[in-house]
């Protein structure tokens, strides 16, 4: 957890608006994903079509856990 251009890629990686709009304008939640492949692998952004169908399933199993602890964190605080 932590800025994007600290964390993701701390050599290569700048920082983006959601790094800006957390830092400097108090935005409580900002994210990035970073799908499959992995690091080391040669297929870039580029997946093998058996590779999609996982790539969705856990991808959305995430985003559901992250809106789950978002809705929670905002009702343990009252922020709507």
């Amino acid at each position: 957890m932590g800025a994007n251009a600290t964390t993701l890629h701390p050599n290569v990686a700048s920082g983006g608006a959601y790094d800006h709009m957390k830092l400097n304008n108090g935005i409580k939640y900002s994210f990035t994903y970073e799908l499959r492949p992995g690091s080391g692998s040669s297929w870039g952004f580029e997946l093998p079509e058996n590779q999609i169908a996982p790539t969705i399933e856990e991808t959305f199993a995430s985003l559901w856990k992250f809106a789950e602890e978002i809705y929670a964190d905002d009702n343990a605080t009252g922020r709507k």
